[in-house]
């Protein structure tokens, strides 16, 4: 049979300084040939081709090149018997020019908060173009990274959302469509602490005791050096009574005293369990400030944390609550009466723990004060009445036992026709992705049932709005507020971490079409006729928009 030389042999440019080859087997005839192919390249200034590839059932080949030249290539079919077939026609290629030479240099830190920072470079001039600027930016000890491309005339670069007093590494480079240029030098830059963080570090300098030297140093004065011990000389030994006077004694020696030279010695470094027993309160008096925190922000939106009138005795709340059914109330007037009791406790032994005040909107909690203890009644009042409210109804008393123990619940809107609502939306369920915490999203649009939900328990308000633990911690602007300070990431430390990946059942939306339905809303199992479309009973499994709640999330 005769044979043929291959189909479709063509030669484009690839990123990297690389040409592409590919091709096409040969048209067959009735007689099946198992054919492999042999390819050639003339280089620039060279007289001849040369091998550079042989291969079977093999249709593409990468070949590094020289940017900015002139090649040849031309392909050749073969059969296992070492016949040679034809070659294709020679195809000619002018590679890409180079990729950029200049590497970013003075790469620097000029902007840092507790949530961001901001670098810039520069660019010395370079004879290749430049089509884009790319940064890579990850957090010391994590394996994920953050790769952004950035326009070619980019200096400066705005990292937001990060955690709070943690070290970042950056490091850029310049690309064209040749590839990518040599990489700058890496930076490594962290984030500030938050003012409570700072407040309680300069509280542990200013208690700790220190030598008289280094109190020295810190006033900027020298310290003093202690003098030199006088060497001893060794004195001459006393000479024997005479006869005439004393009866004989042997000779003894007189040493000098000893000088009383102080000699300061520094204050040695704390053991490790010294230190674990300090970090170990600092993080209990850190907890304790978070839970005020959390519980003042919730009660200021009820307005019973701090009243004019005098405080109440404790005792009179648990009598009894006139708006709920007789069928709860013994049941609510026992989890009260633990509750308060638990609440008694914790406040009692731990206002003499705290060591800085408490501020919301002008009002303080000085814990470990005849003040502080008035303000921790009226906080706890504050609660027992708040969850007195929220038992103003079963909806409400039902959302509350589920919701009570270690649930995020953050309602939002996925509907982009309020351009404003959508952002905020997703801009808080962004800082949630963040912090890497598993929270309970209910789409006020998605479902019905959640609209009515937050109308029982705000009234008429935009989302997104944000329960921690069945406790109102507030909207947009409130979370806002706490996630700029590090308090947000503080309060929901201990809560469960989301999984690495999103959910196989919904893919992270929440939802799916519901399986029994497939979201035609109309129950199969109840039809009257022999067309369910008109006859059917409506589906009791999915919502009112066909959709059913993803269990997995």
């Amino acid at each position: 049979a005769e044979l043929r030389p291959p189909e479709n042999f063509r030669v484009e440019n690839a990123p990297r300084r690389t040409v592409a080859c590919t091709w096409a087997p040969p048209v067959q005839d009735k007689i099946f040939i198992a054919y492999s192919y042999r390819l050639y390249m003339k280089k620039p200034k060279d007289a001849r081709f040369e091998k550079i590839f042989e291969g079977k059932d093999v249709f593409e080949h990468v070949v590094r090149v020289e940017p900015n030249a002139d090649y040849e290539f031309k392909l050749m079919s073969f059969t296992a018997n070492r016949v040679d077939g034809p070659c294709t026609p020679v195809v000619a290629i002018h590679t890409s020019v180079a990729g950029p030479t200049a590497v970013p240099t003075n790469l620097r830190e000029t902007f840092s908060s507790i949530d961001t920072l901001v670098v810039e470079w520069d660019i010395p001039d370079s004879t290749q173009p430049i089509t884009n600027m790319r940064i890579f930016m990850d957090e010391e000890g994590e394996d994920p990274y953050v790769e952004e491309d950035l326009p070619p005339t980019a200096r400066s670069y705005k990292a937001t959302f990060l955690r709070m007093d943690t070290a970042y590494r950056f490091q850029v480079m310049a690309l064209n469509t040749a590839g990518e240029g040599p990489p700058s030098a890496i930076l490594h830059a962290r984030t500030q602490q938050d003012a409570l963080s700072r407040f309680l570090q300069k509280e542990r300098k200013a208690t700790q005791s220190v030598s008289e030297p280094k109190a020295a140093d810190i006033r900027g004065e020298d310290a003093p050096k202690p003098e030199p011990e006088p060497i001893p000389e060794s004195p001459k030994p006393v000479r024997p009574a005479g006869k005439g006077n004393m009866p004989h004694r042997p000779s003894v020696e007189m040493r000098p005293r000893p000088s009383k030279t102080v000699v300061f010695t520094p204050e040695p470094e704390p053991t490790k369990v010294e230190a674990t027993e300090r970090q170990k309160k600092i993080q209990q008096k850190n907890m304790y400030v978070d839970e005020m925190f959390l519980r003042a922000q919730a009660l200021l939106h009820s307005q019973r944390l701090f009243v004019a009138d005098p405080p109440m005795e404790v005792q009179t709340v648990t009598k009894g609550f006139p708006d709920i059914e007789p069928t709860h109330g013994e049941r609510l007037l026992q989890e009260r009466a633990r509750e308060r009791a638990e609440l008694e406790h914790r406040l009692a032994a731990r206002s003499s723990d705290a060591v800085h005040p408490l501020g919301y909107n002008g009002d303080m909690l000085y814990a470990g004060t005849i003040r502080g203890k008035k303000n921790a009644v009226r906080a706890a009042l504050g609660v027992l009445q708040e969850t007195k409210k929220q038992f103003a109804s079963e909806l409400l008393e039902r959302l509350y036992y589920e919701e009570r123990d270690g649930k995020i619940v953050l309602y939002v809107t996925t509907v982009h026709a309020v351009r404003k609502t959508y952002d905020d939306c997703q801009a808080v369920r962004k800082i949630f992705d963040i912090l890497k915490k598993k929270i309970l999203i209910k789409d006020v649009n998605l479902d019905p049932r959640f609209n009515a939900e937050l109308s029982e328990r705000l009234g008429d308000v935009t989302v997104p709005q944000l329960f921690v633990n069945s406790i109102y911690v507030g909207g947009y602007d409130a979370i806002m507020q706490i996630n700029e300070t590090g308090m947000l990431a503080r309060m929901l430390a201990p809560f469960e971490n989301r999984a690495e990946k999103p959910c196989r059942t919904c893919g992270g939306l929440g939802y799916y079409n519901c399986t029994w339905c497939q979201g035609s809303k109309k129950s199969l199992a109840h039809n009257f006729g022999k067309d369910h479309r008109n006859t059917a009973l409506k589906c009791t499994v999915c919502n009112e928009n066909g959709l059913q709640r993803c269990e997995d999330c």
